[in-house]
């Protein structure tokens, strides 16, 4: 598959998965969503705004519906998620603010990204998302 890269993003703060254990009432689960969502379009924000400067990939030929391979590494530093589904419900508020960032137009199965989902555990490191687009060669995705 060949990718043109377009940008990249990093999303600061700790994922942790809601679907695990107890974290409380409907509530708190319902704002630490919206809380990543928030962070991801402030980090596109930036992103873009950087990019009117002409340093990034957003410019008016950027088409949120045009097929991307989007990577989010996960940095983590206490435990590592199960890549197979953990992991992907910890990241699913950043995917929900790609969306209303108007990175990409949908994250549906029929939407044409490709998202690859990868972590990094570092005790060290500063725990977040960092967020990699690049454009598949070809079409637009319905």
């Amino acid at each position: 598959m060949n990718t043109t890269p377009r940008f990249s993003a990093f999303v600061p703060g700790v994922i942790h998965n809601p679907s695990n254990g107890s974290h409380g009432h409907w509530s708190q689960g319902h704002h630490w969503a919206r809380v990543w969502r928030d962070r991801t379009l402030v980090a596109i924000l930036h992103v873009r705004a950087i990019g009117r400067m002409g340093v990034d990939g957003f410019g008016p030929d950027y088409n949120p519906r045009r097929p991307k391979h989007i990577t989010l590494l996960a940095q983590v530093g206490k435990r590592r998620f199960d890549k197979h589904d953990n992991l992907r419900s910890a990241l699913k508020p950043v995917v929900d603010g790609l969306v209303r960032a108007r990175v990409i137009h949908d994250d549906g199965d029929g939407c044409g990204h490709v998202f690859e989902y990868l972590q990094i555990f570092n005790k060290n490191a500063e725990r977040g998302v960092r967020i990699t687009v690049a454009e598949q060669e070809g079409g637009v995705s319905q």
